[in-house]
């Protein structure tokens, strides 16, 4: 059994909309939760731009920009998220293919300006 945190860690998935219909996300995460292995955890399923998903996925500062701009203010407005100051690693970001490429520079990119 896992030691609750205060609030919800967050989890941004590149390709959204695949997670969630080919990998059938929703429910691996449900299932952990249910047997305790996970914390809660709230789910930013972000979808791609169909044919731009290339550009999109690049490297691209615009991406990073949506979702540091847009995303994550959201998701703390929205949500009852753990305090990432207080809880370093509450938050994930993975993708596959383009979308963890796009991942691994967003995470790069954030270590950097810490």
């Amino acid at each position: 059994m896992v030691t609750p945190f205060d609030g919800d860690n967050l989890l941004v998935v590149f390709d959204g909309q695949d997670y969630r219909r080919r990998a059938k996300l929703l429910n691996i995460v449900d299932n952990l939760l249910a047997q305790g292995r996970i914390h809660p955890l709230a789910l930013a399923l972000l979808h791609h731009g169909g044919s731009a998903r290339g550009v999109e996925y690049a490297c691209s500062e615009a991406t990073l920009g949506v979702l540091v701009e847009h995303v994550l203010p959201l998701a703390r407005s929205e949500l009852d998220l753990v305090d990432v100051e207080a809880q370093p690693g509450a938050y994930g970001i993975a993708g596959a293919s383009m979308g963890g490429l796009m991942a691994l520079y967003a995470v790069t990119l954030s270590e950097r300006s810490e």
